[in-house]
């Protein structure tokens, strides 16, 4: 609800509220420590830089393995991309094409690589 001043004269006056909204920044963290910040609302992982955001060049890597995606401001899923060797987590294996929510502290595994989800809530 607004905030209302009355004048000296009585009359209603409104102020103005700051408007910021709460918005969660997830980022992955790789095993040997290099950290991957989500930077859009459709973010691929994979072997082939000319089609995914991330490029992990390890072995059983797909060229485009899987994708994180936004929700909503505030939660994110991972779908795996119909990868040859398919994605886990939390150590158990993904659908192909189905999005799975993700959350703090949760573990994607792909191939012989690791990462760990870090969420942070920023007001915008």
């Amino acid at each position: 609800e607004p905030t209302v001043l009355l004048s000296q004269d009585h009359q209603k006056q409104q102020v103005a509220q700051p408007t910021t909204t709460l918005q969660s920044v997830l980022t992955l963290q790789m095993a040997q420590g290099n950290r991957v910040t989500v930077t859009n609302d459709a973010f691929t992982i994979g072997r082939n830089e000319d089609v995914v955001d991330y490029v992990v060049a390890a072995l059983g890597v797909s060229r485009a393995h899987f994708q994180v995606v936004r929700l909503n401001d505030h939660e994110f899923g991972i779908k795996d991309l119909q990868s040859k060797n398919g994605t886990k987590l939390n150590g158990v294996k993904l659908e192909p094409s189905k999005v799975y929510k993700v959350q703090q502290g949760d573990m994607i595994r792909f191939s012989s690589e690791t990462m760990n989800v870090h969420l942070e809530h920023r007001y915008a």
